[in-house]
């Protein structure tokens, strides 16, 4: 089993983004590189990845500023682009608005009808 590290981060949100970045740099592009290899396997393009996240990525800005400045912060220190380290993060919430039809990749087939925008 791994030890689990604690990073205390102090400051405004980038400044904790860049503090956890920083000591956590390794884990991080770890994470990344396991989505690589897992959307790679699926065909699926950076391209894709980013007209699928883009207004997510802008809805999320909007909402929540210092929760998206501690993200980019980290993206700075731990050397990655802010679109993948949101990409990761948000996988698990934007799933449910995708559907899987038989034998296809689920990961960017949008489901019919569905036209609104994130808030």
């Amino acid at each position: 089993m791994s030890e689990i590290r604690v990073v205390h981060a102090r400051g405004d949100g980038f400044s904790r983004g860049m503090q956890v970045g920083a000591e956590l740099q390794d884990l991080i592009q770890s994470s990344i590189a396991f989505y690589h290899r897992y959307l790679d396997r699926r065909g699926v393009s950076s391209e894709q990845l980013q007209d699928l996240l883009t207004p997510y990525l802008v809805a999320a800005e909007t909402a929540y500023p210092d929760m998206m400045n501690v993200l980019k912060g980290m993206s700075v220190a731990a050397l990655v682009p802010i679109l993948e380290l949101f990409a990761i993060n948000a996988f698990e919430e934007l799933e449910p608005l995708l559907e899987s039809p038989e034998g296809e990749l689920l990961f960017l087939q949008k489901k019919e009808g569905y036209t609104q925008r994130p808030a």
